[in-house]
């Protein structure tokens, strides 16, 4: 389960706007 969210995320951040990524990076 946790490994699909964190492949979800990754995902998610580089098709997503940069606000995402921001709030995921820091």
């Amino acid at each position: 389960m946790q490994r699909a969210a964190a492949v979800s995320m990754i995902n998610g951040m580089r098709t997503a706007p940069a606000d995402i990524e921001d709030d995921d990076l820091g």
